[in-house]
Order: C-alpha cells, then structure tokens, then sequence
C-alpha cells in the first residue's frame, strides 16, 4: 500500500464555500484522488482550517503547519508522496506576510520533511507543491471573510503565489502545479468550487502518475 499525505488548510480539508460546511468524500480532492490511484494507494486527508506555512497568530495556536508537520508524518509513515498547499492563510489580516514569504514558508517545510526523514532513518517522500488558489476581491463583500482577509491587498498577493512557489520547487527539486490552472473560488472568494477538487485531483494524478 502506497501511501499520500495531503498537507493543507480549509480547501484541503473541503470547506464549501456556499455553506461553509464540509464536501463529501465524493468531492474533496484527496479522496477523488484516492479513488483515481486504485486499491493500491491511501491518500490522507490533512487539511485544517486557518493553516498557515509557518506562522502564529494570538487567536489560534494550532495553526502553525511547521509545528504539526513532524509529529503528522511520523503518525502516517511510511510515505510516497506528500503534496503541500498551503499560503492562503498567510496573507490573512492575523498574519499578513506576502507571498513571497508564504513561499519561504513552504520551503521551510519541504527542508523539514527531508529532516525529518533522516531522523526517522526512513525513504524521504517525494514533495508536490501546489500553489494556492486566487482570492477574488468579491472577499470586500463577504461577511466574515472581509474581516480576515484585506481585499486591498490579499487578491494581488495571491496572483505572486505561482511564481514563487514556482520558484521555490525549481530550487528544492519539488514537483509543482500552480492551483490557479485547475481551481477557482466560489462565492465567498477564498473557498474553491465543487468542480475545482474534481479538476486539482485529475491534475495531481496527471502530475505523478506513474507513481
């Protein structure tokens, strides 16, 4: 058995952006990958919402995606692969670092999933960054959203996601989709689509198939 780790925040753990509540597993990304890959492969969901890459804020102390990555894939090892989509929350008014240090932030996991390999005495994983998807500044009109994210500033930061993100895998040796290509966000600006799971999870099997 193959196994996958799917490392994100709100999108990857399936929020609707309609409701709010999560999609079914018939929906979210990781399982329709799951079932693309066949008996053979386990795809883990690990998606919590409000995930940064590496930063705190003062109203949640478990956002922080370094500090529970470590402890996560000793929890799930042996692993293929892990894919990484993480970002969004970082341009957050709680946060409110730019895309560029989003990026630095990823690539700071990537080095401590290849710490954590060498530590654990076990195959590194290979790593698939996905850049997150566009925030759209209909986000000024969303309750709630339009406290957490800045519609002058988050939209535009996120159109920076592809090409640092893209630089940052050139640079660690990652594979790479940029998420802008596959996903769109729904009514509420920041949460993607029903259709936009079913299109990432065809990508990514695309991207490391044969796997």
């Amino acid at each position: 058995m193959k196994r996958i780790l799917c490392y994100g925040d709100s999108n990857t753990w399936g929020t609707n952006p309609e409701t709010g509540e999560r999609y079914d597993e018939n929906t979210r990304y990781p399982k329709v990958l799951e079932k693309l890959l066949g008996a053979d492969y386990e795809v883990i969901e690990e998606g919590f919402p409000g995930r940064t890459t590496v930063y705190d804020t003062d109203v949640d102390p478990y956002v922080n995606g370094r500090k529970y990555l470590y402890p996560c894939l000793s929890s799930h090892a042996p692993l293929e692969l892990v894919t990484i989509m993480l970002g969004t929350n970082d341009l957050s008014t709680g946060v409110k670092v730019n895309a560029y240090y989003a990026a630095a932030g990823v690539e700071r996991l990537v080095n401590l999933i290849r710490h954590w390999s060498i530590d654990c005495r076990c195959k590194c994983p290979e790593i698939l960054l996905i850049s997150p998807p566009l925030i759209d500044e209909k986000i000024k009109d969303i309750p709630v959203i339009k406290e957490v994210f800045d519609y002058n500033y988050a939209p535009a930061q996120s159109r920076l996601f592809r090409q640092y993100y893209s630089d940052v895998a050139q640079t660690t040796g990652c594979k790479f989709l940029a998420g802008e290509d596959y996903v769109t966000v729904g009514c509420d600006g920041v949460h993607i689509t029903a259709e936009s799971h079913i299109r990432l999870a065809k990508a990514i099997f695309t991207e490391i198939a044969p796997f």
